[in-house]
Parts: C-alpha cells; sequence; structure tokens
C-alpha cells in the first residue's frame, strides 16, 4: 500500500491532459495553452475534476487565479501539441459547478467541466525530472494530428504506444518541439523508448470512455495510442436532410481481420471489461465530422465466453443518433439516424463540394477498425443531400 507522501508526490507531477485551444505563443509553430484548474474529489488521493477554459486569458492573468474555497488546484501553465481536439461534453457530478468565473476582468465563465482524473500508478521517481505517474483519465476526446505534423511517441517496455499531448510551457522555451529530437534530453522511465516522426497522413487518436495517461513529472503527458486495423469497406451511406430528425448514416464493413475478443478481453465492448466503444466519421477535404462515443453499458453479448457477436442497442437515441451496431467475427454494421451532433460537431454535407475520400472508423474496445470510402462512389455528397460510396479497399491512409 501506498504512503500518502508518495501518493502526493504523484498528485504533484500529474500534468494536464485534457487539450483544448488557447492563445498563441511565440513557437515557429503556434501551440495553444492548455489551461486548466482542478478540484479534488476525496475519492482516493488523486481524484479530481477537471476544468478547462481562460482562452482569453494572458498567463499573467491564469497563473494569479484566485481558487474557489475547497481543495483546489492550478494545474500549471501547459501547451497542447495536437492540431484539433473535439468530442463529447462532460456533465459535472451532481452539486458540481458546470463553469466558473475565476478571473474578473474576462467576461463570462472562462472553465468549463471537461473530464475527472480516476486514479493514477507511481511507475518511477526520476532525479531531476520527479515522478513518472500512469493515471486514467474519464472524457471522451478525439485527438487530431494533420500530415506532415511531427509527433512525439514514447513506448513502454510491453510495446505500448504513447503519443505528446502537452508540454510544460517553460520547459517547451528550451526545446524545439518542430524537430523529431525535441524531446531527447528528457530522461524517460527506465525500458521506455523515444522517437520523433513525421506523419505521412492525418492522425486521430481516440477513447473508449477512459484514456490512460503517462506523465513525465511536470514536463510531458503522453496518452496511450490502440493499434488501428485497417480494413475493407462495404458501403457507407450518409442522408441529409431539412429535417435533422430524417438525417441517416449506415457503415458496413465485411474483412476477416475483425475479430472479436473474449468476455473480458481488452476488445470486449461491454462493462465487464469498461472499454464501450466509439464512431468517428471524418471528411480530409471538407474538414465535416460526426463522433459519437458508444457507452459499455449499451452493448451485450452472444454466445457465452467466446462470443458470436457483440450488440450495441440505444432505441431511442439517448446517447446520440446511433441506435445500433452489430459486431461479429469478419463483419459489422452501424445504423445511426437524427440529429449528428452528439459531439458538438454536425457532418455537413455541402452543396457544390465533394466529400472525397470519408475516412470511418470503429473502436470496439481496444480494437479499433479503420476504412476509407473511396472505392465504388455512387454519390459523393455535392448535391448536399446524399453520400453513397461502396466496396472500399483497405486503406492506405488510415486514422
Amino acid at each position: 500500500m501506498r504512503s500518502p507522501v508518495r501518493q502526493t508526490v504523484i498528485v504533484a507531477s500529474l500534468v494536464s491532459v485534457i487539450l483544448s485551444g488557447g492563445a498563441a505563443t511565440s513557437h515557429a509553430r503556434t501551440y495553444p495553452f492548455n489551461l486548466e484548474v482542478r478540484e479534488f474529489t476525496g475519492a482516493n488521493p488523486v481524484a479530481r475534476l477537471v476544468y478547462i477554459g481562460c482562452e482569453a486569458c494572458t498567463i499573467e492573468q491564469y497563473e494569479s487565479i484566485v481558487l474557489p474555497p475547497g481543495d483546489w488546484e492550478h494545474a500549471g501553465t501547459r501547451l497542447r501539441t495536437v492540431d484539433t481536439a473535439f468530442g463529447v461534453a462532460s456533465t459535472a457530478p451532481l452539486g458540481k459547478s458546470q463553469t466558473l468565473d475565476l478571473v474578473p476582468e474576462v467576461p463570462g465563465d472562462e472553465f468549463v467541466y471537461v473530464a475527472e482524473l480516476l486514479d493514477a500508478t507511481l511507475i518511477e521517481t526520476i532525479p531531476g525530472v520527479g515522478a513518472v505517474a500512469a493515471a486514467r483519465v474519464a472524457r471522451e476526446t478525439v485527438f487530431m494530428w494533420d500530415a506532415g505534423s511531427i509527433v512525439h511517441e514514447l513506448t513502454s517496455p510491453t510495446g505500448e504506444k504513447y503519443l505528446l499531448m502537452t508540454i510544460e510551457y517553460y520547459y517547451a522555451q528550451t526545446i524545439d518541439l518542430s524537430t523529431t529530437t525535441a524531446l531527447s534530453g528528457l530522461t524517460i522511465a527506465s525500458g521506455w523508448t523515444y522517437e520523433g516522426r513525421v506523419l505521412a497522413h492525418d492522425l486521430q487518436v481516440g477513447t473508449n470512455g477512459v484514456a490512460n495517461v503517462v506523465a513525465h513529472g511536470l514536463f510531458t503527458s503522453h496518452q496511450r495510442v490502440y493499434p488501428v486495423t485497417a480494413i475493407t469497406g462495404k458501403k457507407l451511406a450518409l442522408r441529409e436532410n431539412a429535417d435533422p430528425t430524417r438525417n441517416r448514416v449506415h457503415l458496413q464493413a465485411k474483412d476477416a481481420a475483425i475479430a472479436l475478443g473474449g468476455l473480458g478481453s481488452d476488445t470486449d465492448p461491454h462493462c465487464l471489461a469498461g472499454n464501450g466503444g466509439n464512431l468517428l466519421l471524418h471528411s480530409p477535404a471538407t474538414g465535416s465530422r460526426f463522433y459519437q462515443a458508444l457507452p459499455c453499458g449499451r452493448w451485450k453479448a452472444s454466445g457465452g465466453f467466446t462470443p458470436k457477436k457483440y450488440t450495441y442497442t440505444d432505441k431511442d437515441g439517448e446517447e446520440g443518433p446511433c441506435t445500433k451496431v452489430i459486431v461479429k467475427n469478419g463483419s459489422f454494421k452501424a445504423k445511426c439516424k437524427g440529429t449528428m451532433t452528439p459531439s458538438g460537431e454536425d457532418y455537413d454535407l455541402i452543396d457544390g463540394t465533394a466529400q472525397g475520400d470519408v475516412r470511418a472508423r470503429l473502436a470496439v474496445g481496444e480494437g479499433v477498425y479503420c476504412m476509407s470510402f473511396g472505392g465504388d462512389v455512387k454519390r459523393d455528397g455535392s448535391d448536399g443531400k446524399s453520400l453513397i460510396a461502396k466496396n472500399a479497399p483497405v486503406a492506405v491512409e488510415c486514422m
């Protein structure tokens, strides 16, 4: 059992794990601020509620904030290193504020509730760096990097990959994040390796409700990235109507690489494993996108300990427009209807503009499958009403 002192070391070393836009810095590339305040919940020594924002604040304003009464903390002045972040809005626990007004000279409430830090485990303590800790954070956020961006990746001793999400502001002034060796001077945990690389294509990183994050002291925060399997797509149909309740999405795939895991496995989406799932559609050509979390409580397994299928059901659309997802060995299909805005994003078919290759990604537990439609395009979306694409080949560029 850890001592309170050791737990406090972990608390002090955990860094920002929720990303948002903000003011510009003086880097060659502009990295937005990632400014947080957090309230301890008392559930365990590290659990806390996370509020982010203050996009109009200066560093001085953020660092001089007078926190609310109670057990609160600043999370440190940080930068985010992703190109885009979006996701499902979080609701603060009952009795807690959804927004906070902490800077009187900035109009309105500057901070909004976004996540809950659930727990953390100490990996090791490094002289000059501090505690290296692994944390779990409850949130539904998708992070996106554009092709040509540089990403900074850590690999654990057991092969899991983690991408840099945030970095301490003052430390960032001493390195050049536009190079693939930017973090080579940072001492990292024993057995871990670092690599910087240039992306050949766009990259999206999501969660299934809980993000796994590794922090090296107050310097960096990396989020785990799950392997993505590129598969063939059978059909993608999108229909947009003046009456948003008549909008439709139908996604199908048939590929031998789609493989179910047993109950309790990493690819089990229902609550025995606690993984859940999510669905993402994205057009790099137009920027249109749609994202919905598929919570674990709505998945059921059929067929015993080695299921023949997993089924997600939400007949009344309480979680969002996706009403049914069925995943079997070798195939899956998903149906959604209604307003496509569970994440505040509405997939728009733009009159006069073709959608190009539309990327579709389905996460089932930690199993992530990606398609790119492409293929046999019957309708390209340029009528502003429908897109139909079939028989997409295995994606060369996948999420």
